[in-house]
């Protein structure tokens, strides 16, 4: 019991300190801890330990990037369920598949296909069957909005939109529950993700109205994820928001949009700035250069274009201190057409 409890309060200093060393320490707690607690000698005990052990591996491996510790600790979920079963204690039931639900989520992203995605899928689908919005009504809306990122994630990876559209509707469900009052923090992170699922949609569809639907998103979720509260996740929504303006802009020949985005664009390099993550500034300045060469397409004059070859320029310069000679391909063709357009532009 000693090391159980050691483990579990090292645990806790460890989430909130982001620690991972102190981690490994609760880890160490609770691997001394299971040889006190067999299954056979203290079932609940021994189950507990399981699942804490599970939750502190499922850390390490997010954060330490390690496939090992994911996999165990999804074992050591499987495992509790011999005891907590569902007709024996069903919440804590759908709490292992939940929980299992975001492991595997994990694993899909060291595989290639959509297998261990699929898994989760069922296993947030068993989640619900008794985490319903009448018993649990936060639990219920955090699993439909897991479920949502793994249909997200599948219809990321192929075509078609029979995903995406789920997708959107696990996020609307967990909206209900999460509002900007009661979980702002999560009703942010529905928002962003609602709106990065409807950019998407409207893009494979040709629908701008979609589009049009996930710029609203993104200014919802902006109004809690501010610069001064949460400056990357700020920086973040700021460039999905740009992605979708541009996107709206081209589909309807709007202008006003297409600036917007290079303003949404700008202001995520606020944050994301050359120093500080320097492969992504430069491909947002390609990004910018993009918007810019289309304002120039449908505008008079020759500012929008001069400005976008100004950006990739800026992108090449960053570039060349970054091993990343498909981006420099990319900057370079972009910036070959910016000046062939220019040329027309001035030699009508």
């Amino acid at each position: 019991m000693v090391k159980s409890n050691q483990g579990y309060a090292v645990q806790i200093l460890a989430d909130r300190d982001y620690s991972i060393a102190l981690m490994h320490e609760a880890v160490a707690h609770y691997r001394d801890a299971l040889q006190e607690f067999t299954r056979e000698r203290a079932p609940f005990e021994w189950a507990r330990t399981k699942i804490n052990l599970a939750a502190a591996l499922e850390f390490l491996g997010f954060y330490e990037s390690d496939k090992a510790s994911l996999e165990e600790a999804l074992s050591a979920y499987r495992e509790a369920l011999q005891d907590r079963t569902r007709a024996r204690a069903p919440l804590a039931w759908a709490a292992l598949q939940h929980g299992m639900g975001n492991i595997l989520q994990n694993l899909s992203t060291y595989e290639p296909g959509t297998e261990r995605t699929e898994e989760a899928l069922r296993a947030y689908h068993a989640a619900l069957e008794v985490r319903t919005r009448e018993r649990v009504p936060l639990d219920w809306a955090k699993t439909q909005y897991n479920m949502g990122l793994a249909l997200a994630s599948i219809a990321e990876r192929g075509p078609g939109t029979s995903q995406l559209k789920q997708a959107i509707a696990a996020f609307h469900a967990a909206l209900q529950e999460w509002t900007i009052s009661r979980a702002p923090v999560d009703w942010s992170s529905a928002q962003n993700s609602l709106g990065l699922a409807l950019t998407l949609l409207g893009e494979r569809e040709s629908d701008a109205l979609k589009v049009q639907e996930a710029i609203h998103a993104f200014r919802a979720a902006l109004q809690f994820r501010t610069r001064a509260r949460m400056p990357a996740t700020w920086s973040a929504t700021q460039y999905n928001l740009a992605r979708a303006l541009e996107s709206y802009g081209r589909q309807a020949g709007d202008v006003v949009s297409l600036k917007g985005a290079v303003a949404a664009y700008r202001a995520s390099l606020d944050e994301r700035t050359r120093t500080r993550s320097p492969r992504v500034w430069a491909l947002t300045q390609i990004d910018i250069g993009n918007t810019m060469t289309a304002i120039g397409e449908r505008e008079a004059g020759t500012t929008a274009l001069e400005d976008a070859i100004h950006a990739y320029r800026s992108a090449l310069e960053a570039l060349a201190q970054i091993p990343s000679a498909q981006d420099r391909d990319v900057a370079r063709a972009k910036l070959e057409v910016a000046q062939q357009a220019l040329h027309r532009r001035r030699n009508p």
